[in-house]
């Protein structure tokens, strides 16, 4: 019904479809990045007003940075990069991991095939999102996408777009879950709701 790509309803595939390479970026890092700012564009014709394509970059609190790229799933094809989809690339000093719900791949090969050490991280190892919201009623444990990381990855995706909207660079404190030092910013994080409406 097209009601996705409007403001007033979702911030579209930023968040829709970004929140896929973003909890896999969460569940390896579980922090939220502090500093936001990018470029997106934003139709200014006809009903759909949303960021189809953006370019964030930002950093976490303890200095890593990170890059959120996409683009509307249409434009796949006029990209010529279909497979681009839902990816996460995780960039060391010894090579990189490129991480989706489809495919696994690393620079250089031997990245993939090397053992974790007892001593080092280990990360959920998924059976599908069906099988493991099963195995978490049975088990009462944490699913493997749970409300915190869909929160936190939420909060990316928002704070995204309104980097993208302001033009400008935005401060977020993720202790008091608020944005630094910008008004403008600030009100972009709620909206007011049409009488007679209330919360």
């Amino acid at each position: 019904d097209g009601a996705w790509v409007v403001y007033d309803n979702s911030i579209c595939f930023l968040g829709g479809w970004g929140s896929h390479p973003l909890d896999l970026m969460h569940w390896a890092y579980p922090q939220v990045p502090v500093e936001y700012e990018g470029t997106g564009n934003i139709p200014t014709e006809g009903l759909f007003n949303v960021v189809d394509t953006w370019d964030v970059k930002g950093r976490f609190a303890n200095g890593v940075p990170f890059t959120f790229k996409g683009h509307d799933q249409r434009d796949y094809e006029r990209y010529g990069e279909p497979d681009i989809r839902d990816k996460t690339i995780f960039i060391g000093e010894e090579g990189w991991v490129n991480v989706s719900r489809e495919a696994l791949d690393a620079h250089p090969k031997s990245l993939l095939t090397s053992l974790i050490k007892p001593d080092e991280i280990h990360l959920h190892r998924g059976t599908g999102h069906h099988q493991d919201f099963i195995n978490a009623v049975k088990t009462r444990s944490d699913a493997e996408s749970n409300i915190d990381t869909a929160v936190q990855t939420d909060f990316i995706s928002h704070l995204s777009d309104i980097a993208i909207r302001t033009g400008r660079k935005i401060t977020w404190d993720p202790e008091k879950e608020e944005i630094v030092g910008d008004e403008v910013a600030t009100r972009l994080m709620d909206r007011p709701m049409r009488s007679p409406w209330t919360l």
